[in-house]
């Protein structure tokens, strides 16, 4: 089998900056030795890719961010919960002003503080 290139596929010659206008475009991208244009390209995609990934994690509610209170329920059962109580609700009553930075801190002080 004899493979003869198609005159559409001709790369421009060695050493030139630019690429003809008959180039060929693969992915999008005009094929050139001049790397400029794919450079910008990959940069641009670059940032949106960081921008991107910054709004989803901002977005995203993370329990790493999160601060943990003690209350007591109505039937006196102590809990550990991510939102503080405002004091509107009569039924929960927090237990302290402390605020715990972990759910594994503030459970060791129910073990402490309820018994």
């Amino acid at each position: 089998m004899v493979l003869i290139p198609r005159p559409s596929l001709r790369f421009p010659p060695f050493g030139t900056a630019e690429a003809p206008p008959s180039a060929p475009r693969l992915a999008g991208l005009l094929l050139t030795s001049d790397c400029e244009e794919v450079s910008a390209m990959n940069r641009t995609v670059h940032v949106c890719r960081l921008a991107l990934i910054g709004v989803l994690l901002l977005a995203l509610p993370s329990p790493v961010l999160a601060n943990w209170w003690i209350v007591r329920s109505s039937d006196k059962k102590c809990l550990v919960v991510d939102i503080e109580p405002m004091g509107k609700d009569k039924s929960v009553t927090k237990i302290g002003e402390k605020v715990h930075l972990t759910r594994e801190e503030a459970e060791e002080d129910v073990k402490r503080l309820c018994k």
